[in-house]
Protein backbone atom coordinates (compact mmCIF):
# COMPACT_ATOMS: atom_id res chain seq x y z
CA UNK A 1 0.00 0.00 0.00
CA UNK A 2 2.73 2.72 1.20
CA UNK A 3 4.61 1.08 -2.89
CA UNK A 4 1.21 2.34 -4.64
CA UNK A 5 0.86 5.90 -2.75
CA UNK A 6 4.66 6.94 -3.31
CA UNK A 7 3.31 5.82 -6.97
CA UNK A 8 0.37 7.98 -7.05
CA UNK A 9 2.38 10.87 -5.71
CA UNK A 10 5.37 10.88 -8.61
CA UNK A 11 2.81 10.51 -10.95
CA UNK A 12 0.64 13.24 -9.67
CA UNK A 13 -2.63 11.67 -9.33
CA UNK A 14 -5.27 12.49 -6.59
CA UNK A 15 -5.60 9.42 -5.30
CA UNK A 16 -4.48 8.85 -1.49
CA UNK A 17 -3.58 6.21 0.65
CA UNK A 18 -2.93 5.69 4.49
CA UNK A 19 -1.03 2.96 5.66
CA UNK A 20 -1.72 2.20 9.41
CA UNK A 21 0.67 0.39 11.78
CA UNK A 22 -0.53 -2.86 13.46
CA UNK A 23 1.28 -4.55 16.35
CA UNK A 24 0.99 -8.59 16.38
CA UNK A 25 -0.01 -9.79 19.48
CA UNK A 26 -1.09 -13.58 18.78
CA UNK A 27 -1.25 -15.27 15.42
CA UNK A 28 -3.90 -13.69 13.73
CA UNK A 29 -4.62 -11.11 16.10
CA UNK A 30 -3.08 -7.52 16.90
CA UNK A 31 -3.85 -4.07 17.83
CA UNK A 32 -4.12 -1.30 15.32
CA UNK A 33 -3.04 2.42 15.22
CA UNK A 34 -4.72 4.55 16.63
CA UNK A 35 -5.42 7.93 14.00
CA UNK A 36 -6.69 10.83 15.70
CA UNK A 37 -8.69 13.51 14.64
CA UNK A 38 -9.80 11.78 11.48
CA UNK A 39 -13.40 11.72 10.25
CA UNK A 40 -13.17 8.08 9.40
CA UNK A 41 -11.30 4.99 8.35
CA UNK A 42 -11.77 3.34 5.39
CA UNK A 43 -10.50 -0.20 5.56
CA UNK A 44 -9.35 -1.63 2.58
CA UNK A 45 -8.52 -5.69 2.38
CA UNK A 46 -5.75 -5.87 0.39
CA UNK A 47 -6.27 -9.83 0.28
CA UNK A 48 -8.73 -9.23 -2.22
CA UNK A 49 -5.87 -8.26 -4.86
CA UNK A 50 -4.65 -11.03 -4.76
CA UNK A 51 -6.71 -14.86 -4.28
CA UNK A 52 -9.00 -14.14 -1.48
CA UNK A 53 -12.59 -13.60 -2.05
CA UNK A 54 -15.38 -12.03 0.46
CA UNK A 55 -18.01 -14.81 1.91
CA UNK A 56 -16.10 -17.91 1.99
CA UNK A 57 -13.18 -19.35 -0.31
CA UNK A 58 -14.89 -19.32 -4.00
CA UNK A 59 -12.62 -17.64 -5.44
CA UNK A 60 -15.25 -15.02 -6.56
CA UNK A 61 -13.16 -11.99 -6.77
CA UNK A 62 -14.95 -9.41 -8.15
CA UNK A 63 -12.41 -6.90 -10.80
CA UNK A 64 -12.81 -3.76 -8.23
CA UNK A 65 -14.57 -3.80 -4.89
CA UNK A 66 -17.76 -1.42 -5.15
CA UNK A 67 -20.15 -1.56 -2.79
CA UNK A 68 -24.14 0.35 -3.40
CA UNK A 69 -22.78 2.33 -0.26
CA UNK A 70 -20.05 3.91 -2.35
CA UNK A 71 -21.76 4.55 -5.19
CA UNK A 72 -24.71 6.48 -3.30
CA UNK A 73 -22.02 8.76 -1.48
CA UNK A 74 -21.01 10.00 -5.28
CA UNK A 75 -24.55 10.26 -6.05
CA UNK A 76 -25.96 8.06 -8.53
CA UNK A 77 -23.92 6.10 -11.95
CA UNK A 78 -24.24 9.35 -14.05
CA UNK A 79 -23.38 11.66 -11.46
CA UNK A 80 -19.98 14.04 -11.85
CA UNK A 81 -18.57 12.41 -9.17
CA UNK A 82 -18.75 8.77 -10.69
CA UNK A 83 -17.48 9.55 -13.43
CA UNK A 84 -14.64 11.36 -11.99
CA UNK A 85 -13.75 7.86 -9.97
CA UNK A 86 -13.87 6.05 -13.22
CA UNK A 87 -11.19 8.76 -14.35
CA UNK A 88 -9.15 8.23 -11.27
CA UNK A 89 -9.45 4.51 -11.44
CA UNK A 90 -8.21 4.49 -14.84
CA UNK A 91 -5.70 6.83 -14.29
CA UNK A 92 -4.27 5.17 -11.52
CA UNK A 93 -4.36 1.51 -12.90
CA UNK A 94 -1.84 2.88 -15.98
CA UNK A 95 -0.26 4.39 -13.66
CA UNK A 96 0.24 1.05 -11.36
CA UNK A 97 1.04 -0.82 -14.08
CA UNK A 98 4.10 1.23 -15.24
CA UNK A 99 5.86 0.12 -12.02
CA UNK A 100 3.95 -3.65 -11.93
CA UNK A 101 7.79 -4.97 -11.78
CA UNK A 102 8.21 -2.91 -8.03
CA UNK A 103 5.43 -4.58 -6.30
CA UNK A 104 5.32 -8.16 -8.55
CA UNK A 105 8.24 -8.69 -6.68
CA UNK A 106 7.30 -7.50 -2.94
CA UNK A 107 4.29 -9.96 -3.26
CA UNK A 108 6.66 -12.60 -4.32
CA UNK A 109 8.90 -12.06 -1.33
CA UNK A 110 5.28 -12.55 0.57
CA UNK A 111 4.55 -15.79 -1.12
CA UNK A 112 5.96 -18.18 1.93
CA UNK A 113 4.41 -15.99 5.22
CA UNK A 114 0.79 -18.56 4.97
CA UNK A 115 -1.45 -15.64 4.15
CA UNK A 116 -4.44 -17.45 3.24
CA UNK A 117 -4.85 -14.97 0.41
CA UNK A 118 -1.89 -16.59 -1.06
CA UNK A 119 -3.31 -20.02 -2.79
CA UNK A 120 -0.72 -21.11 -5.38
CA UNK A 121 -0.84 -18.79 -8.72
CA UNK A 122 -1.01 -15.71 -6.51
CA UNK A 123 1.67 -14.03 -9.48
CA UNK A 124 -0.17 -14.95 -12.40
CA UNK A 125 -3.34 -14.07 -11.66
CA UNK A 126 -1.87 -10.60 -10.38
CA UNK A 127 0.38 -9.99 -13.58
CA UNK A 128 -2.56 -11.13 -15.95
CA UNK A 129 -4.50 -8.12 -14.16
CA UNK A 130 -1.55 -5.90 -15.27
CA UNK A 131 -2.20 -7.50 -19.31
CA UNK A 132 1.65 -6.52 -19.60
CA UNK A 133 1.73 -7.46 -22.92
CA UNK A 134 -0.94 -4.76 -24.19
CA UNK A 135 0.00 -1.33 -25.01
CA UNK A 136 -1.41 1.66 -22.89
CA UNK A 137 -3.95 2.47 -24.62
CA UNK A 138 -5.57 -1.18 -24.68
CA UNK A 139 -5.32 -0.89 -21.20
CA UNK A 140 -6.74 2.04 -20.73
CA UNK A 141 -10.11 0.27 -22.85
CA UNK A 142 -9.94 -2.79 -20.92
CA UNK A 143 -9.86 -0.88 -17.74
CA UNK A 144 -12.76 1.75 -18.81
CA UNK A 145 -15.02 -1.61 -19.73
CA UNK A 146 -14.14 -3.21 -16.26
CA UNK A 147 -15.43 0.17 -14.38
CA UNK A 148 -18.86 0.04 -16.55
CA UNK A 149 -21.03 1.14 -14.23
CA UNK A 150 -23.78 -1.40 -14.75
CA UNK A 151 -21.63 -3.82 -15.12
CA UNK A 152 -20.01 -2.95 -11.37
CA UNK A 153 -23.62 -2.42 -9.99
CA UNK A 154 -24.73 -5.36 -10.96
CA UNK A 155 -21.49 -7.36 -9.85
CA UNK A 156 -21.51 -5.52 -6.61
CA UNK A 157 -25.22 -6.56 -6.25
CA UNK A 158 -24.32 -10.06 -6.72
CA UNK A 159 -21.71 -10.34 -3.93
CA UNK A 160 -24.08 -8.75 -1.64
CA UNK A 161 -27.09 -10.98 -2.23
CA UNK A 162 -24.25 -13.87 -2.11
CA UNK A 163 -22.51 -12.75 1.29
CA UNK A 164 -25.34 -11.35 2.94
CA UNK A 165 -26.83 -13.47 6.34
CA UNK A 166 -28.73 -15.93 5.20
CA UNK A 167 -27.11 -15.76 1.39
CA UNK A 168 -29.30 -15.42 -1.44
CA UNK A 169 -28.13 -17.01 -3.92
CA UNK A 170 -31.54 -17.14 -6.34
CA UNK A 171 -31.01 -13.36 -6.77
CA UNK A 172 -26.98 -13.17 -6.76
CA UNK A 173 -27.52 -15.93 -9.80
CA UNK A 174 -30.04 -13.38 -11.46
CA UNK A 175 -27.40 -10.69 -11.02
CA UNK A 176 -25.12 -12.33 -12.53
CA UNK A 177 -27.20 -13.17 -15.30
CA UNK A 178 -27.80 -9.99 -15.92
CA UNK A 179 -23.86 -8.95 -16.90
CA UNK A 180 -24.00 -11.05 -19.31
CA UNK A 181 -26.24 -9.13 -21.41
CA UNK A 182 -23.65 -6.38 -21.44
CA UNK A 183 -21.16 -5.88 -24.16
CA UNK A 184 -17.95 -6.95 -21.87
CA UNK A 185 -14.37 -8.33 -23.04
CA UNK A 186 -14.35 -11.97 -23.35
CA UNK A 187 -12.09 -12.59 -20.24
CA UNK A 188 -14.93 -11.11 -18.40
CA UNK A 189 -17.91 -12.79 -19.85
CA UNK A 190 -15.56 -16.09 -19.17
CA UNK A 191 -14.75 -15.25 -15.20
CA UNK A 192 -18.78 -14.73 -15.08
CA UNK A 193 -19.77 -18.02 -16.68
CA UNK A 194 -17.45 -19.80 -14.32
CA UNK A 195 -18.62 -17.73 -11.45
CA UNK A 196 -22.18 -18.84 -12.38
CA UNK A 197 -21.49 -22.21 -12.70
CA UNK A 198 -19.78 -22.41 -9.53
CA UNK A 199 -22.80 -21.49 -7.95
CA UNK A 200 -25.30 -23.54 -9.75
CA UNK A 201 -22.68 -26.35 -8.74
CA UNK A 202 -22.38 -25.84 -5.11
CA UNK A 203 -25.70 -24.23 -4.22
CA UNK A 204 -28.38 -25.50 -6.49
CA UNK A 205 -29.32 -28.88 -7.95
CA UNK A 206 -29.71 -27.53 -11.52
CA UNK A 207 -27.05 -29.76 -13.25
CA UNK A 208 -27.51 -28.70 -16.66
CA UNK A 209 -27.43 -24.85 -16.09
CA UNK A 210 -24.36 -25.64 -13.96
CA UNK A 211 -23.07 -27.56 -17.05
CA UNK A 212 -24.28 -25.31 -19.66
CA UNK A 213 -22.22 -22.30 -17.91
CA UNK A 214 -19.16 -23.96 -17.43
CA UNK A 215 -19.32 -25.06 -20.91
CA UNK A 216 -19.19 -21.61 -22.02
CA UNK A 217 -16.15 -20.23 -19.53
CA UNK A 218 -13.99 -23.06 -20.90
CA UNK A 219 -14.94 -22.11 -24.73
CA UNK A 220 -14.38 -18.45 -24.17
CA UNK A 221 -11.31 -18.93 -21.70
CA UNK A 222 -7.63 -18.12 -23.39
CA UNK A 223 -5.64 -21.44 -23.77
CA UNK A 224 -4.64 -21.82 -20.82
CA UNK A 225 -5.92 -19.99 -17.53
CA UNK A 226 -7.24 -20.53 -14.82
CA UNK A 227 -10.55 -19.93 -15.95
CA UNK A 228 -10.55 -23.08 -18.49
CA UNK A 229 -8.70 -24.94 -16.66
CA UNK A 230 -11.04 -24.82 -12.85
CA UNK A 231 -14.05 -24.93 -15.68
CA UNK A 232 -12.33 -28.36 -16.88
CA UNK A 233 -12.14 -29.74 -13.40
CA UNK A 234 -15.87 -28.43 -12.36
CA UNK A 235 -17.41 -30.36 -15.70
CA UNK A 236 -15.30 -33.17 -14.90
CA UNK A 237 -16.89 -33.62 -11.27
CA UNK A 238 -20.66 -33.26 -12.76
CA UNK A 239 -19.64 -36.06 -15.38
CA UNK A 240 -18.27 -38.12 -12.44
CA UNK A 241 -21.46 -37.20 -10.60
CA UNK A 242 -23.53 -38.65 -13.15
CA UNK A 243 -21.55 -41.71 -13.49
CA UNK A 244 -19.49 -40.78 -16.61
CA UNK A 245 -16.63 -41.97 -16.45
CA UNK A 246 -15.37 -41.61 -19.27
CA UNK A 247 -16.43 -38.22 -20.45
CA UNK A 248 -15.21 -37.04 -16.70
CA UNK A 249 -11.78 -38.88 -17.12
CA UNK A 250 -11.63 -36.98 -21.06
CA UNK A 251 -11.95 -33.82 -19.71
CA UNK A 252 -9.60 -33.75 -17.15
CA UNK A 253 -6.66 -35.43 -19.48
CA UNK A 254 -7.47 -32.44 -21.69
CA UNK A 255 -6.64 -30.15 -18.13
CA UNK A 256 -3.80 -32.15 -17.73
CA UNK A 257 -2.56 -31.42 -20.78
CA UNK A 258 -2.67 -27.60 -21.54
CA UNK A 259 -1.91 -27.60 -17.21
CA UNK A 260 1.99 -28.33 -18.18
CA UNK A 261 3.12 -24.85 -17.52
CA UNK A 262 0.87 -24.18 -14.41
CA UNK A 263 2.09 -26.28 -11.35
CA UNK A 264 -0.78 -25.55 -8.61
CA UNK A 265 -3.59 -26.62 -11.66
CA UNK A 266 -1.06 -29.57 -12.83
CA UNK A 267 -0.64 -31.63 -9.50
CA UNK A 268 -4.15 -30.28 -8.70
CA UNK A 269 -5.84 -31.96 -11.68
CA UNK A 270 -3.54 -35.20 -11.26
CA UNK A 271 -4.97 -35.91 -7.53
CA UNK A 272 -8.15 -35.42 -9.35
CA UNK A 273 -7.25 -38.07 -11.66
CA UNK A 274 -5.80 -40.58 -9.09
CA UNK A 275 -9.13 -39.82 -7.02
CA UNK A 276 -11.41 -41.18 -9.81
CA UNK A 277 -9.20 -43.71 -11.07
CA UNK A 278 -8.80 -44.91 -7.27
CA UNK A 279 -12.67 -45.29 -6.62
CA UNK A 280 -12.95 -47.26 -9.76
CA UNK A 281 -10.60 -49.58 -8.07
CA UNK A 282 -8.25 -49.17 -10.92
CA UNK A 283 -5.19 -48.94 -8.63
CA UNK A 284 -2.51 -49.15 -11.29
CA UNK A 285 -3.49 -46.32 -13.42
CA UNK A 286 -3.66 -44.12 -10.42
CA UNK A 287 -0.03 -45.39 -9.68
CA UNK A 288 0.92 -43.94 -12.85
CA UNK A 289 -0.16 -40.61 -12.16
CA UNK A 290 1.19 -40.47 -8.74
CA UNK A 291 4.62 -41.35 -10.26
CA UNK A 292 3.79 -38.56 -12.69
CA UNK A 293 2.71 -36.12 -9.89
CA UNK A 294 6.38 -37.39 -8.11
CA UNK A 295 8.36 -36.62 -11.32
CA UNK A 296 6.82 -33.67 -11.72
CA UNK A 297 7.23 -31.71 -8.44
CA UNK A 298 10.81 -33.48 -8.32
CA UNK A 299 11.28 -31.14 -11.63
CA UNK A 300 9.46 -27.92 -10.34
CA UNK A 301 11.66 -28.48 -7.12
CA UNK A 302 8.31 -28.92 -5.00
CA UNK A 303 9.50 -30.76 -2.08
CA UNK A 304 6.22 -30.61 -0.18
CA UNK A 305 4.08 -31.32 -3.46
CA UNK A 306 6.73 -34.39 -4.06
CA UNK A 307 6.21 -36.19 -0.42
CA UNK A 308 2.34 -35.31 -0.88
CA UNK A 309 2.68 -37.53 -4.05
CA UNK A 310 4.50 -40.27 -2.15
CA UNK A 311 2.15 -40.62 0.27
CA UNK A 312 -0.76 -40.72 -2.06
CA UNK A 313 1.46 -43.67 -3.47
CA UNK A 314 1.87 -45.18 -0.54
CA UNK A 315 -2.28 -45.14 0.76
CA UNK A 316 -3.16 -46.41 -2.87
CA UNK A 317 -0.68 -49.31 -1.93
CA UNK A 318 -2.45 -49.72 1.23
CA UNK A 319 -5.54 -50.52 -0.82
CA UNK A 320 -3.43 -52.86 -2.40
CA UNK A 321 -3.01 -54.84 0.48
CA UNK A 322 0.81 -54.38 -0.73
CA UNK A 323 2.04 -53.08 2.78
CA UNK A 324 5.87 -54.17 2.04
CA UNK A 325 5.52 -51.85 -0.48
CA UNK A 326 3.74 -48.89 1.24
CA UNK A 327 6.36 -48.96 4.49
CA UNK A 328 9.32 -48.85 1.54
CA UNK A 329 7.49 -45.52 0.15
CA UNK A 330 6.96 -44.34 3.54
CA UNK A 331 10.23 -44.88 4.99
CA UNK A 332 11.91 -41.45 3.75
CA UNK A 333 8.95 -38.87 3.92
CA UNK A 334 9.42 -38.13 7.33
CA UNK A 335 12.87 -36.79 7.08
CA UNK A 336 11.56 -35.07 4.04
CA UNK A 337 9.06 -33.71 6.09
CA UNK A 338 10.86 -32.27 8.87
CA UNK A 339 13.45 -30.59 6.09
CA UNK A 340 10.04 -28.57 5.00
CA UNK A 341 9.72 -24.71 5.23
CA UNK A 342 7.07 -22.76 5.22
CA UNK A 343 2.96 -22.85 6.06
CA UNK A 344 3.04 -24.25 9.79
CA UNK A 345 -0.39 -25.73 9.40
CA UNK A 346 0.13 -27.22 5.72
CA UNK A 347 3.55 -29.29 6.88
CA UNK A 348 1.75 -30.70 9.87
CA UNK A 349 -1.50 -31.59 7.75
CA UNK A 350 1.57 -33.58 5.95
CA UNK A 351 2.92 -35.00 9.13
CA UNK A 352 -0.65 -36.28 10.20
CA UNK A 353 -1.20 -37.94 6.74
CA UNK A 354 1.94 -39.49 7.29
CA UNK A 355 1.52 -40.47 10.92
CA UNK A 356 -2.02 -42.30 9.83
CA UNK A 357 -0.23 -44.15 7.16
CA UNK A 358 2.63 -45.46 9.27
CA UNK A 359 0.31 -46.36 11.97
CA UNK A 360 -2.47 -48.37 9.69
CA UNK A 361 -0.05 -50.01 7.68
CA UNK A 362 2.17 -51.37 10.33
CA UNK A 363 -1.14 -52.61 12.03
CA UNK A 364 -2.41 -54.01 8.78
CA UNK A 365 1.34 -55.73 8.16
CA UNK A 366 0.27 -57.34 11.55
CA UNK A 367 -3.06 -58.81 10.90
CA UNK A 368 -4.93 -56.07 13.00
Amino acid sequence: MRLFQNIFEQEGLELYLYTYRVIATSPGCGVIECVPNSRSREDIDFGFMFESSPGGNMRFEPDIKLTAEMILIMGDLTAPAFQWFKELCIKGYLALRRYRHHFITLVALMLDTGLPCFRGHTLEQLNARLKPDSSEAEAGRYMHEMADPVYLALLGSAEYFRTCTPPNYRLAIQCLQAILTIRLPTLIEAKVHLFLGRLYTQHTTNVDMASMHLDKACHLAQMPDDIKLESLCLLAKIYLNQNQFASSITLLQQAYDLSAQQPYWHCRIIFQIISIYHSQEDYNTSIYYADRGIEFCARMNALFGQVLFQLTKAMIRLSMKDYMDAQNLLKPCLDRINSLQGNFTHIETLRIFYLVLHISCSCFGLGQ
